[in-house]
């Protein structure tokens, strides 16, 4: 094609990509896929997965009526491999000192194929503040014993919250991290966290977990951990 061949090259769809979970791959004609239709999960309350972790979550389809919060501090003196703590026998214990959101299992299977942005009202008593989000999908009935996959993740911090509308897409904000804006302590702030483009697919019976904390673990995160 750099040679001026013509190989039929552009002729190929603008966009494709893998479906993690199901092994196939799709094109589409922009990004996100057009044929998709925008999903809200919303936090809530109520200890449904048996996580045991700091605040065993609940993740919803339909937003709940509650004026609920969560409060911890970190970093957390627990914490031994980034956010890992490790319990009897020296094994390592992912969620137990950090924050999650578990849905109910899934009834059929559902794509996930997109952009995602995670929205989160936050206040602290500090100047500053650094979210780290993932998104998993756990399998099986039990999220506290069974494997995880994570699908996507974003970070922030929040006095990098500024976001330039011109550059930003509806599921996709941009921070332009031009400005520096301290927080006041005790003030609520809307912080909204672009998450890494993502294409998977939740079988029936899995379930959709979200992991709020400040900081990554080498154990699990890789390429994605921060420094």
């Amino acid at each position: 094609h750099l040679k001026g061949i013509d190989n039929g090259v552009m002729d190929d769809p603008p966009v494709s990509y893998a479906l993690a979970g199901s092994g196939a791959s799709r094109t589409a004609t922009s990004w996100p896929p057009p044929d998709g239709a925008e999903r809200s999960l919303y936090l809530a309350g109520g200890a449904t997965a048996e996580v045991g972790s700091l605040n065993d979550g609940a993740l919803t389809e339909e937003a709940v009526p509650e004026d609920g919060s969560v409060n911890w501090s970190y970093p957390d003196p627990a914490w031994e491999a980034g956010t890992t703590a490790f319990g009897p026998g020296g094994r390592p214990e992912r969620f137990v000192r950090v924050c999650t959101f578990t849905s109910e299992a899934f009834a059929r299977e559902r794509e996930f194929s997109g952009d995602g942005m995670f929205v989160l009202f936050a206040s602290t008593d500090q100047d500053d503040l650094d979210v780290i989000v993932k998104l998993h999908i756990v399998s099986g009935d039990a999220p506290g014993s069974r494997p995880v996959r994570t699908v996507s993740q974003g970070w922030l911090r929040a006095s990098h919250r500024a976001v330039d509308p011109s550059m930003s897409r509806p599921l996709h904000p941009f921070h332009p991290h031009r400005d520096l804006e301290p927080l006041e302590a005790g003030e609520i702030y809307e912080l909204r966290v672009p998450l890494v483009p993502m294409a998977f697919t939740v079988a029936g019976g899995e379930r959709l977990m979200i992991e709020l904390s400040n900081a990554d673990s080498p154990l699990y995160d890789g390429r994605f951990s921060h420094w």
